[in-house]
């Protein structure tokens, strides 16, 4: 299972440099144009998480049908 978060429109998100922020969506106010926008960054993001995803050797491969960790079938 994977998720995506964007880093100002969730609670918080602390970076590897110690840097952290916090959710700020929506206090600029809100604009078709903005909505349009957020829209098409949400859909690059996710192509590019699912396009990372199917390259990585770990996640692309066929359920098993066993149960347990690092099988895609899920927890015990």
């Amino acid at each position: 299972m994977a998720g995506i978060e964007h880093t100002y429109e969730s609670v918080a998100t602390m970076f590897p440099d110690g840097r952290a922020v916090t959710f700020e969506a929506g206090r600029g106010g809100q604009t078709p144009e903005l909505g349009e926008k957020v829209a098409r960054v949400r859909a690059a993001d996710t192509a590019f998480v699912l396009d990372a995803l199917e390259k990585d050797r770990l996640w692309n491969r066929p359920a098993t049908g066993r149960r347990g960790p690092g099988t895609c079938s899920g927890p015990t």
